[in-house]
């Protein structure tokens, strides 16, 4: 039994522990903070374990709600900006806080995983952003294309290596049959 009451407020000076003695709190609607930005979940030094979100939930970002993070039943996650514009695309910002940068520092990674026939997690493929120099107003980058062969990383493609418009190949370069290499703004090289 119990009273049914269409609004109830606590209001107490202090925390407030819910301890179900082992059970479960379950929410039967919304979950929300009394202001907008008003409260965080968790903290520093309190962190939540996991999170579990059914199919197709989505994560809203923003006090628009302009940067979404879908979940795509048995294929991924979408994530989706709301811009008007060209100038306005959708942006994944991988960034690297060192207290010392240096030159040539690994920036960040996507690395392409699977699992091998023994059930090992695996990286197969991997993108990776190198900063070549470090120095303010005269920053190099590139971008290193590897793959995994016996299990090892092997880079075979360096984008803007401190050279512009330059791409520095660190394998063969195979052209199948049939197929050309062209040379210069106009084919009449190959």
């Amino acid at each position: 039994g119990g009273t049914s009451n269409a609004h109830f407020t606590l209001e107490i000076d202090g925390d407030i522990t819910l301890d179900p003695a082992g059970g479960n709190v379950v929410v039967d609607g919304t979950l929300s903070p009394a202001s907008a930005n008003g409260a965080a979940l968790g903290s520093a030094s309190k962190e939540w374990s996991d999170l579990y979100l059914a199919d197709g939930s989505v994560i809203y970002m923003g006090n628009s709600q302009d940067v979404t993070m879908t979940h795509s039943t048995n294929s991924g996650i979408i994530l989706e900006t709301a811009n008007n514009g060209a100038s306005n695309p959708a942006s994944l910002n991988l960034r690297l806080s060192s207290s010392s940068p240096a030159d040539n520092d690994d920036i960040a990674a996507i690395n392409f995983s699977g699992y091998d026939d023994g059930e090992n997690a695996e990286t197969f493929a991997q993108i990776k952003c190198k900063a070549n120099d470090v120095s303010d107003g005269s920053e190099d980058g590139s971008l290193i294309f590897a793959t995994f062969v016996n299990g090892t990383p092997m880079e075979f493609f360096d984008l803007s290596n401190t050279t512009a418009g330059e791409a520095t190949f660190n394998a063969d370069v195979r052209i199948v049959d049939d197929k050309k290499l062209y040379f210069g703004s106009a084919p009449d090289c190959s």
